[in-house]
């Protein structure tokens, strides 16, 4: 039985008021590249990363980066997309002074 509440939560169905980065569609798949590396290869794989992400952006391909390393809040916007306004809310409401992860560069200033 499927449940379609718009903020249920159910094994098909993500509660809307999360912040979760998820994509838009009922269904997705998660997918991870974890090679092994030695301290020489991290240039090569970090390369190798880059290209994989720009030919799905390129294909048009959606997709959210499980640990990403963002460098603008921009990138950020991005990558929550519709759920950044949730996030902001949930930042300013539990960390309003910004105190919390301030190498993620998510916040350069409160919210």
């Amino acid at each position: 039985m499927k449940n379609t509440s718009k903020d249920a939560c159910s094994c098909c169905r993500w509660d809307d008021k999360m912040s979760s980065a998820i994509p838009d569609e009922e269904v997705f798949y998660t997918i991870g590249l974890l090679p092994s590396a030695t301290v020489d290869d991290w240039k090569y794989l970090d390369s190798q990363n880059d290209e994989i992400l720009r030919f799905c952006q390129q294909q048009g391909i959606d997709f959210k980066q499980y640990l990403p390393h963002y460098t603008t809040q921009t990138d950020w916007k991005n990558h929550f997309g519709p759920k950044w306004d949730v996030f902001v809310r949930l930042k300013r409401r539990y960390d309003p002074q910004s105190l919390l992860s301030p190498g993620q560069r998510i916040f350069t200033s409160s919210p």
